[in-house]
């Protein structure tokens, strides 16, 4: 009788080393299917595009649990390797961000275990990937083209039109002023310190709220007065869009700012079309050269 006891002591002991040992060399949970266990995972990655069917390049990603952010390759993919936080490990469901500015909000929930991504949970997939492609939905558009107006003294005028379609209206832009009080010159043949701004201080910013499916504004410069030489320039309007929702974090990630022009709203992450131009003969040509490509 002794003996049988301890062949079955000896068979029970063997029976949990062999468990140990087969949970030990799982990735994956053996009892539930629920997500994977990975020690490594501490990426997410995906892609981007527009509601066109374009890639998003240059979208902000923005991840709310370390505030963390990259922009998106010119394929609309991005990556973004979550930083290690030492014994204070996160924790929790966070959000992942997607902005470009005169496009709605996107995100996406991440599952966050000990610091590490958890798999096929929330809106991830394997290996950190998005279980599907983010797709961003337009708020407006905005088309710039150049042209010369010549006024009934003859002075010569450079004219900038920006022209927005907004797709859901109302849409709340801000400028400086109620037009395009605000905006960049870039000669593109030349360096960046020639950059020109034009600002108009005394005019205060304005929040303008638009609720047809158009809208055009006009810039007028007068040639000579300004100085402008021949060569090829990219005109770009300052305005932004604003939307409710959008965290603080991510905010100061892309540079949000409604009340101040820098050159930094260059790197914006704003979708424009048209803007690029030739100025010629001291201002008596203008031609349009790209009236498709974005910026």
């Amino acid at each position: 009788m002794k003996k049988a006891r301890d062949l079955l002591k000896y068979y029970c002991t063997g029976m949990v080393l062999c468990i140990l040992l087969v949970l030990m060399s799982c990735t994956q949970n053996p009892f539930f299917d629920d997500d994977k266990i990975n020690q490594e995972n501490r990426w997410l990655r995906g892609d981007l595009m527009l509601d066109n069917g374009m890639p998003a390049k240059g979208a902000a990603v923005w991840f709310s649990a370390y505030d963390v952010g990259t922009y998106t390759d010119h394929r609309g993919h991005f990556e973004i390797l979550m930083p290690s936080s030492g014994g204070n490990l996160e924790n929790g469901l966070f959000t992942l961000y997607f902005y470009v500015n005169n496009y709605q909000l996107e995100s996406a929930a991440v599952l966050i275990r000990d610091g590490n991504v958890v798999e096929q949970q929330g809106d991830i997939g394997i290996n950190g990937e998005l279980a599907n492609v983010c797709e961003f939905q337009q708020i407006l558009s905005a088309h710039s083209v150049a042209g010369l107006h010549v006024d009934d003294n003859g002075v010569e005028f450079l004219t900038l039109d920006i022209r927005c379609n907004i797709k859901s209206p109302p849409a709340h832009i801000w400028m400086r002023g109620n037009n395009i009080g605000a905006f960049f010159l870039d000669p593109l043949e030349n360096g960046e310190n020639d950059l020109l701004t034009f600002d108009h201080p005394q005019e205060i910013m304005t929040k303008l709220s638009v609720y047809n499916n158009r809208w055009t504004g006009r810039i007028l410069i007068n040639v000579k007065a300004e100085n402008l030489k021949t060569g090829t320039y990219q005109f770009t309007p300052w305005i932004v869009t604003e939307q409710a929702g959008i965290p603080e974090g991510l905010k100061a990630f892309v540079g949000y700012d409604t009340q101040n022009i820098t050159s930094a709203y260059l790197d914006f992450p704003f979708y424009r079309t048209g803007g690029v131009f030739w100025l010629g003969n001291d201002g008596l040509a203008v031609e349009v050269i790209d009236l498709d490509g974005d910026k």
